[in-house]
């Protein structure tokens, strides 16, 4: 019968659902009998012999990490009821050591009685207060001499035959692919998939498809994780992953021990602390003696040497200018002489954010001439001068005069060293004069290549750039790779991955978030090489969740770090108000929302929703009418970006299910599979779909920080350019007649509002004339609205006309202002098709810091670990 609040099975009344897989449905419950609050696992018929299995392989455990059974039904199990989440990555290292313990202690205990658990994956180790708890042996195997003594004299068929693949690709053994007998060991591959994927935040295999990953499983190495942990663990990890199961460790019980001498400080030499200076000062005591006087006092002299303490770290912090405010996730620069920070405030009188220059020798604060739209700053090597990277060129701001000069060459992602300007373009990576007087390409990249660069800083010595890359169109949760080459183009190597950029900083570090926490990793500057493992610095950084910037630090080259405290942004409330801005109420819940669509009906709402376990979101649909929420996309990668077809029956959304983001169809009942409409290695986010249903709009994002608009057709499936520049244009939307296209545009040196025909022919207009983004049509498309770039951000209004292949727009007037999350995000509000209520993503009320927490010897930290 089907379950509900209140049903009892047996003594065990059902309160609420807490999931549903392929064995069945698991429920909330508490045992009448007891008063105790378990997890009730029903199956359905045809899963009953798998059931039985389970039931017997858990009733043979008896562990601190494995999740209890107490009790077995007809068709359900009744097992403890953890309170927790999913394991997820990547976690600071001694917190992974400490759960890889506890799993393969589990896991140990598990083998002991003969029973292979064969889907050890993420999903089914929950994290408690205690520790974590092994979850799901529904495909436990149990060993022909564990099922006689579980089901007494009675051999039983398995259930799962030879030539029957059981479990989850990603973390499956080779054996297992191939359909073959699979014993302990194809759990200790996945526990080397799961122990990966907790230090890295990454899959150890990634495909496009199902044919991809099992040929990564099969045929390939995961990257090192060298830069994120000791030697000895990623020996640990290759030996796990080994493809035949006669080169991984043979038991579990052997693992632990590994993992324990590693924990308890047992990894190599180069990553060890170095020995006492008692012990050393005992060495050098007995050494004297055997020696003259004059030896002695020389002996002496080099111990007072080696003695000498380490500069003690100095910490302060630096408050903004009177009455003005810093933005979220706003930089502060310090300079690489260490003795000035540049950084960015609102001007509590015109209330337009500038540049601020403080000196540390000092303590004065001065403003920077006021430069609009500027994507990022960079110090120059001697600390005389600013790059400014600003739309289709950079800047150079001499800071005695403020004056800045437009230099020959264009890019983005900068550093300025004695070499030159190394800076990312949409050709690669490229070392240039500031005097044009000389220019060599670092790196260039294929025009099929997915990877964006970013975020290049050059290492003292003229011979290797860091650089960071990731694939076009990803967001913050991908993680970054990162690189070395050299300046000659001769060397270019992944060296580690990370959660965000890492950049080098003086003396031999690079430096990187790891969530809120910021890390330094050593490197030898000649070598380039990394030494030993990374080591905490300080908590909490701010950060943009929604950007892959670094965060909001920087270090000098001589020991000077300054940073922001704060995190990340808290989740969102969906909130509706009229026209002049009034509060009508919220719809759903709190969440990490994004991209809403509302139906051509205004009945529903289609919305992205992120997951705080995976950091993926799925398409969901919320019914306004019915007040009910239902779940679109099941795919395990991310699916955002929904469009309503102009009937409501079909929803158009991005996917990176195959590596990158590509354009799919789905019914909006949920029925039927995703159709892949397009795919290819640039990344795309679908924008509107016009309303005779003849295309879907969708901007394509090309490395080298621009966006181009495209559109195709749902039935040809052939694409058609719209606008294709050397600038960013996306935030497309159809008229309601389909011969207009509102998008926004950088040309203008910022985010500004245009219309042009569709398809192009003829004149463009700007209606937007102090920055605008966002445009979105009322349904009668006689009034166009958008966001200022303000934050917080207006909601404006124009009157839109067209006649005789020309468009007549009104003077753009303010609606209201609202709180937006922050970022270049489509639709962060939607109209109703009268244009009379506006539904809003409002992020919680969240105050910045107005200060900058300065380190003097910050690597005193490090050493002091």
């Amino acid at each position: 019968m089907p379950l509900s609040a209140g049903t009892r099975l047996g003594p065990y009344e059902i309160l609420s659902p807490l999931g549903a897989g392929g064995m069945g449905e698991v429920w909330k419950a508490r045992d009448t009998r007891l008063d105790r609050t378990v997890a009730v696992k029903v199956s359905g018929a045809e899963f009953s012999e798998r059931f039985d299995r389970e039931a017997r392989a858990v009733a043979a455990l008896n562990h601190t990490n494995i999740c209890q059974l107490y009790d077995v039904g007809p068709n359900y199990l009744v097992m403890e009821h953890i309170e927790g989440k999913p394991l997820a990555g990547p976690l600071p290292l001694d917190q992974a050591l400490q759960f890889a313990i506890q799993i393969a202690e589990a896991l140990d205990a598990a083998h002991q009685k003969g029973i292979v658990h064969r889907d050890l994956k993420p999903a089914n180790i929950m994290v408690t207060k205690a520790g974590v708890k092994l979850l799901d042996f529904g495909l436990a195997k149990m060993s022909a001499s564990a099922e006689a003594g579980a089901a007494g004299a009675t051999q039983t068929i398995a259930l799962t035959r030879e030539n029957t693949i059981l479990g989850t690709l990603q973390y499956m053994a080779p054996e297992q692919l191939e359909a073959r007998e699979a014993d302990a060991r194809a759990d200790i591959f996945a526990f080397g998939t799961v122990l990966y994927e907790m230090l890295t935040g990454r899959k150890a295999f990634e495909g496009g498809s199902q044919a991809s990953l099992i040929s990564a499983i099969m045929t390939r190495e995961p990257p090192s994780v060298s830069g994120l942990a000791p030697a000895a663990l990623d020996h640990i990890i290759r030996r796990c992953l080994a493809k035949d199961p006669a080169d991984r460790w043979q038991t579990a019980r052997d693992l632990a021990m590994e993992l324990r001498w590693i924990r308890d400080g047992g990894s190599p030499a180069a990553d060890a602390p170095a020995p006492p200076r008692r012990k050393l000062r005992d060495r050098l005591l007995w050494a004297g003696a055997a020696l003259s006087t004059a030896a002695a006092l020389a002996f002496g002299f080099l111990l007072l040497r080696q003695e000498k303490p380490t500069p003690a770290p100095v910490r302060f912090t630096v408050n903004s200018p009177e009455n003005g405010s810093m933005p979220l996730f706003g930089p502060v620069l310090v300079s690489p002489d260490g003795q000035s920070v540049v950084f960015v405030a609102r001007d509590p009188a015109s209330q337009r954010y500038g540049m601020y220059l403080h000196s540390l020798v000092t303590g004065t604060t001065r403003a920077l001439r006021v430069i609009e739209d500027i994507n990022g700053i960079y110090w120059s090597f001697d600390s005389r001068s600013l790059l400014l990277n600003r739309p289709g060129a950079l800047w150079k701001m001499d800071l005695n005069t403020s004056s800045p000069e437009q230099l020959p060459f264009a890019g983005g992602y900068s550093s300025w060293g004695p070499e030159g300007i190394v800076t990312v373009t949409r050709a690669g990576l490229q070392l240039f004069r500031p005097d044009a007087s000389s220019t060599r390409w670092i790196k260039k990249r294929d025009d099929k290549d997915p990877l964006v660069y970013s975020y290049p800083t050059l290492i003292p010595g003229g011979r290797w750039v860091i650089y960071n890359t990731f694939r076009a169109g990803d967001g913050p949760s991908a993680g970054e790779s990162i690189h070395l080459a050299s300046l000659d183009g001769k060397v270019d190597r992944q060296i580690f991955t990370t959660e965000r950029a890492a950049v080098y900083a003086g003396p031999g570090y690079l430096l990187y978030l790891r969530s809120d926490t910021l890390m330094a990793q050593a490197i030898d500057p000649d070598s380039g090489n990394l030494r030993g493992g990374p080591t905490p610095v300080a908590s909490p950084i701010e950060y943009n969740p929604t950007s892959i910037d670094p965060g909001a630090f920087s270090a000098s080259a001589n020991g000077v770090l300054v940073f922001r405290r704060g995190g990340a942004v808290a989740e969102d409330r969906l909130v509706w108000f009229d026209r002049p801005g009034k509060s009508l109420g919220t719809l759903g819940g709190v969440a990490d929302y994004s991209n809403p669509a509302l139906s051509p009906d205004g009945n529903r709402l289609a919305i992205g929703i992120r997951d705080p376990s995976t950091a993926k979101r799925d398409v969901w649909i919320l019914d306004l009418v019915r007040d009910t929420t239902s779940r679109l996309t099941f795919d395990p990668a991310d699916d955002f970006n929904p469009v309503w077809s102009p009937d409501g029956a079909r929803v158009a959304f991005t996917s990176d299910r195959r590596g990158h983001r590509d354009v799919y169809v789905k019914n909006a009942s949920g029925t039927g599979e995703d159709e892949l409409l397009l795919s290819s290695a640039l990344a795309k986010n679908v924008e509107d779909w016009s309303r005779d249903g003849r295309w879907i709009v969708f901007n394509e994002s090309v490395p080298g920080n621009a966006n181009d608009v495209v559109a195709i057709s749902p039935e040809t499936r052939k694409t058609q350019d719209f606008l294709r520049t050397k600038f960013t244009e996306d935030h497309a939307r159809f008229s309601p007649d389909g011969k207009w296209m509102a998008y926004q545009s950088n040309e203008s040196g910022r985010a500004e509002v245009y219309i042009q025909a569709f398809p192009p022919s003829g004149g463009k207009w700007q209606i937007s004339s102090s920055g605008g983004m966002e445009p979105q049509w009322r349904a009668d498309g006689k009034e166009l609205f958008y966001t200022t770039l303000l934050d917080p951000a207006r909601i404006m209004a124009v009157d839109i006309a067209s006649a005789n292949g020309s468009i007549q727009a009104g003077l753009p007037h303010v609606l209201f202002e609202v709180r937006l999350p922050l970022g270049s995000l489509r639709n962060r509000f939607v109209a109703t098709r009268d244009g009379k209520k506006f539904l809003a993503i409002v992020p919680p009320e969240q105050k910045s810091v107005n200060n900058f927490t300065v380190i003097l010897n910050w690597p005193s930290l490090v050493k002091k670990q």
